[in-house]
C-alpha cells in the first residue's frame, strides 16, 4: 500500500515537472505548490492525530498517506487547466517507464469522469427542460384554474337565471290556467245569453206576426167600414130621392130601414170593435216596446258584465 502511494506520488511529481517544462509560469506554479504544502501541513498533523492508531500501527505511513491525499487534491486543483498536456506527457512517460496499468486506470477513471460529467450535463439539461416545462405547466394550471373558476361562476349565474325563468314559467302557467277558466266561464255565459237571445227573438217574431195579422184585420175592417159608409150614403141619397114617392116605395123603405138598422147595428158593433182594437193596439205596442226596452236593458247589462269580466284578466296580465 505504501509503495503504491509512493509510486503514485512520484508519478504525480514527475507529471508536474513535465508540465512545468511546457508551461510559461513555472515559478508561479512552484510558489503555489509551496503555499499548499505549508497550508496543509497543519491539516495533515491534525488528521494524523485524529485517526491515531486505529488505521495504521506505523505513524510514518499514516503521515505519508495523508500527505499524498492532500497533495493529490491540491495537484488536481492546480493542474486542472493543464490536464491535457499533463495527460499526454504522462502517457509518454508511462510508455517509457512501463506504466501500462496506471495509464489504463487513469484512462478508465477519466472516461468514467467524462461519462459522469456528460451524464450530469444531460441530467442538468433535462432538469432545466423539466423545470421549464413545469413552470409552463404551472402557468397553464393557473390559467386553467382561473378559467375553471370563471366557468363555475358562469354556471352558477346560468343556474340562477334558469331558476328565475322556471319560477316565471310557473307563474305564467298559473296565470294561463286562470285565464282559461275565465274564458270557459265567459264562453258558457255567452252560450247561455245567445240561447236566451234566440228565444227572445223567436218570441218577438211571433208577436210581430200577431201584430201584422191584427193590423191586416184592422185594415180589412176599415175597408169594410168605408164600403158600408159609402153604401149608407148611397142609401140616404136614394131615400132622399124617393121621399116624394114614399107611398109607392114604403115597403121598400121599411125594408131598407130594417136593413139600415141592421147595418147600423153592424156599424156600431164594427165601431165598437174598432175602438176596442184602437185601444188595445197602442197598449199592446206600448207593452211590446216596454218588453223590448227591458230586454235591451237586461242584455246590455249582461253584455257589459261580460266585457268587464273579460277585461279583468287582461288587466292582471298587464300588471304582471
Amino acid at each position: 500500500m505504501f509503495t503504491k502511494c509512493i509510486s503514485c506520488c512520484g508519478l504525480a511529481i514527475i507529471s508536474v515537472f513535465f508540465a512545468c517544462l511546457f508551461v510559461e509560469n513555472c515559478a508561479a506554479l512552484q510558489k503555489t505548490l509551496r503555499h499548499y504544502e505549508i497550508f496543509h501541513k497543519d491539516d495533515v498533523v491534525h488528521r494524523v492525530v485524529k485517526r491515531g492508531a486505529k488505521h495504521s500501527t506505523n505513524p510514518f505511513n499514516t503521515i505519508k498517506e495523508v500527505e499524498f491525499t492532500t497533495l493529490g487534491k491540491n495537484f488536481r486543483l492546480i493542474l486542472h487547466p493543464h490536464r491535457d498536456v499533463l495527460h499526454s506527457k504522462f502517457r509518454a512517460y508511462a510508455e517509457t517507464a512501463d506504466g501500462n496499468e496506471t495509464v489504463a486506470q487513469f484512462d478508465k477513471a477519466s472516461l468514467e469522469k467524462a461519462e459522469l460529467k456528460s451524464a450530469q450535463e444531460q441530467a442538468e439539461k433535462r432538469c432545466q427542460t423539466l423545470s421549464e416545462e413545469l413552470s409552463c405547466c404551472k402557468a397553464r394550471v393557473c390559467t386553467l384554474k382561473e378559467q375553471n373558476d370563471k366557468l363555475h361562476g358562469d354556471v352558477a349565474n346560468v343556474r340562477k337565471q334558469e331558476r328565475k325563468l322556471e319560477y316565471k314559467i310557473e307563474d305564467l302557467k298559473q296565470h294561463t290556467a286562470e285565464l282559461q277558466e275565465h274564458i270557459q266561464k265567459g264562453n258558457k255565459e255567452k252560450a247561455n245569453l245567445s240561447a236566451e237571445l234566440e228565444a227572445e227573438k223567436k218570441i218577438l217574431h211571433t208577436k210581430r206576426q200577431a201584430l201584422e195579422m191584427a193590423s191586416e184585420e184592422i185594415s180589412k175592417a176599415n175597408q169594410i167600414i168605408v164600403k158600408q159608409s159609402q153604401e149608407l150614403l148611397n142609401h140616404k141619397k136614394t131615400i132622399a130621392w124617393r121621399t116624394e114617392v114614399a107611398l109607392q116605395q114604403e115597403k121598400a123603405v121599411q125594408a131598407k130601414e130594417s136593413l139600415l138598422s141592421l147595418r147600423e147595428n153592424e156599424l156600431r158593433e164594427a165601431r165598437i170593435t174598432i175602438e176596442k182594437l184602437r185601444e188595445e193596439i197602442p197598449q199592446q205596442l206600448q207593452s211590446m216596446r216596454k218588453f223590448a226596452q227591458g230586454l235591451e236593458q237586461k242584455y246590455s247589462k249582461q253584455i257589459l258584465i261580460l266585457k268587464e269580466r273579460l277585461a279583468i284578466p287582461t288587466g292582471k296580465e298587464n300588471r304582471r
